[in-house]
């Protein structure tokens, strides 16, 4: 992992913390933003087993989430992921 997110944890500590978590539990759950996709972004969807990508289901929000997607697809495997409309 080569970046951080601002105000984020430093880059040599994702990996570690994330062997730790997996080690003490079965689930674990990032909730990451989709504006961007910075290198520790990545890092984490290459890591995760299923990436859950949440919208709400106005026309903006869609839109949105449909170009977030549009990019992920072109940098990671988009079989991991799944959508998930919340109407509130």
């Amino acid at each position: 992992v080569e970046d951080t997110v601002p105000g984020g944890l430093p880059p040599h500590l994702w990996e570690p913390l994330m062997e730790s978590l997996r080690n003490k539990f079965r689930t674990v759950i990032i909730d990451l933003p989709s504006r961007n996709v910075d290198p520790v972004h990545q890092w984490l969807v290459e890591q995760a087993d299923h990436v859950l990508t949440v919208s709400q289901i106005d026309v903006l929000s869609l839109f949105q989430t449909r170009q977030y997607l549009e990019m992920v697809r072109q940098h990671m495997p988009i079989e991991k992921f799944q959508l998930i409309i919340n109407r509130y």
